[in-house]
């Protein structure tokens, strides 16, 4: 993650509605719909997210349904799942996790 800074933290047994905007590192653990913009956003393994994200990063452990824009890479662990279209310029995608909908790349996405 680029900006070590934890910022935000929802955490497990949590529900929050609406959105959501920090420059640090966000981490999920419990349940949020509306819109996530951030720099990092880490999704714990037990937080589920509907939500559409902007980000640079993202690493997704639990699950997210909605759509992604994120500027560098998303991550997707085993057991973690991503239900929703995606922008981004790196992906992977780990053994054990689930993905589905479409993934548009480009390796030339401007950096910011």
């Amino acid at each position: 993650m680029k900006n070590n800074r934890l910022e935000t933290i929802l955490g497990e047994g949590t529900t929050l509605s609406g959105e959501l905007v920090s420059d640090g590192i966000i981490r999920m653990d419990g349940r949020f719909s509306g819109n996530i913009i951030g720099s990092s956003i880490i999704i714990g393994k037990t937080a589920v997210v509907k939500a559409d994200i902007k980000c640079s990063e993202l690493v997704i452990y639990g699950k997210v349904h909605g759509n992604v824009e994120a500027k560098h890479r998303v991550e997707i662990l085993p057991g973690g799942e991503l239900i929703g279209d995606m922008k981004t310029k790196g992906l992977s995608v780990s053994e054990g996790a689930y993905f589905l909908g479409k993934c548009e790349m480009n390796p030339e996405a401007p950096e910011g």
